[in-house]
């Protein structure tokens, strides 16, 4: 009768505890749980707010790429020379070119492009002068929009790299309507664009982050 007894008592003491314990750890579960669904929604915000700020600073970049060749079109020496270029103003223009590329780290190489036949003209790199560029998108598009052309990363021709360029028309000084050439440049995608998506901040110690839509 006495061993029945102490059974009893040890049955309901363990039924009373796990009567304690159960609620306490399916509260701590959800306890749990919820934390980690708001550190997840936090995270979440926080790169959303890294997301948008690294695609506003992108349009801004794109933004000056689209000023400087503009610029550089409307500029009156080049406008003046392009319509028929002598060798003295070769050598002059390829001068300009290259003075811009060492005020302006985001290219590599500035070129002109004649209208008429797509030939590269004048370049900031003597080799490219003579290419055929009138099958190319930075040269077609201008020519048919009449406005800046930013061209979207792709491969070269070679396949090696990724390139970029920023195209604009290049109207007449005495006939403002005429197109009479293209002015392009080439993206010095290492020292500009990727160095500005690699820029760290707020991205944590690794620097990983993750794409939100």
């Amino acid at each position: 009768m006495k061993q029945q007894s102490i059974s009893i008592r040890t049955r309901l003491t363990i039924w009373f505890f796990l009567a304690a314990v159960v609620p306490l750890t399916a509260a701590a579960v959800l306890l749990y749980q919820q934390r980690v669904e708001e550190i997840r929604r936090e995270e979440f915000l926080k790169l959303t707010a890294i997301r948008d700020l690294k695609a506003m600073e992108i349009r801004n970049w794109i933004s000056e790429r689209r000023g400087d060749i503009e610029h550089l079109a409307a500029d009156a020496e080049l406008r003046g020379a392009a319509a028929a270029i002598e060798p003295g103003q070769r050598q002059i223009l390829r001068a300009h070119f290259s003075s811009l590329l060492e005020n302006y780290r985001d290219y590599n190489e500035v070129f002109l492009a004649a209208a008429r036949t797509g030939e590269v003209t004048v370049s900031s790199r003597k080799e490219s002068e003579g290419i055929d560029a009138g099958e190319r998108p930075y040269f077609k598009v201008p020519l048919q929009t009449r406005r800046v052309f930013v061209q979207d990363i792709h491969q070269d021709r070679s396949g090696k790299e990724p390139v970029m360029y920023i195209s604009a028309p290049v109207f007449s000084l005495d006939r403002g309507q005429d197109i009479i050439g293209v002015v392009a440049a080439r993206i010095d995608l290492d020292h500009s664009l990727y160095r500005l998506l690699l820029e760290r901040t707020g991205m944590g110690d690794t620097g990983e982050t993750l794409i939100v839509n």
